[in-house]
């Protein structure tokens, strides 16, 4: 069946091949995807598309979900044949960084190249280069996103840091304590111990915080 409304068709006794069809959509998603694979499980089209061997097919909308909504344009010897709107069923896998074994919440995640399908991926990808460790309980083979971990901090809550504060020549410093856990260049909280007071600063080096 198609999904949508058919615009224009051109009479003709020909067809298109659905298999070359279906051709033309995996190889559109996966140029769109940057995908490894795809596999379009059911393309939304007809088995009797106008158009004969010359078809020129041309995809537009974003296949990179299961279920898209596309359109796709058929052109033959500078005629349209015909414009459908249609949601195919697509699989699409992508590489991204996965864990390599079950981790459990807190434990640091190793990372390695995976395929996974990208309507599994929940999150946004982190490097493979930092250092992370599991917000939540990640399955071996799982997409390691900021969803389920996170970068393990430079600096801890608690440390014992120097608040810094430049005007010119004159350096003035004091001791404070880090508020939160914190990597390097981070804007922290950090509490000036001789008066108590918050202040915010910029984690220059894991014991200097720098104050504006």
């Amino acid at each position: 069946m198609i999904s949508g409304s058919l615009l224009l068709l051109v009479a003709t006794a020909q067809a298109i091949d659905l298999e070359v069809v279906e051709q033309s959509l995996l190889e559109y998603a996966m140029e769109r995807c940057d995908a490894v694979e795809v596999e379009v499980a059911w393309s939304g089209l007809s088995p009797q598309l106008p158009g004969g061997s010359e078809v020129e097919l041309n995809w537009d909308g974003d296949p990179c979900r299961s279920r898209p909504s596309l359109r796709l344009l058929a052109v033959e010897k500078g005629e349209m044949l015909g414009r459908w709107s249609v949601r195919p069923h697509l699989r699409v896998w992508v590489q991204q960084p996965v864990a390599a074994a079950l981790t459990m919440p807190g434990d640091l995640v190793e990372v390695l190249p995976g395929h996974v399908l990208i309507d599994s991926i929940v999150g946004r990808s982190l490097s493979p280069d930092t250092v992370l460790q599991a917000r939540v309980r990640i399955d071996a083979g799982e997409a390691v996103t900021d969803a389920v971990a996170e970068p393990v901090p430079d600096v801890f809550s608690g440390a014992k840091v120097m608040v810094r504060v430049r005007r010119g020549p004159l350096v003035v410093t004091a001791p404070g304590t880090l508020m939160q856990d914190a990597a390097m260049g981070d804007v922290v909280r950090v509490t000036n111990n001789a008066t108590r007071v918050v202040l915010k600063g910029t984690l220059s080096r894991p014991d200097i915080v720098d104050l504006p």
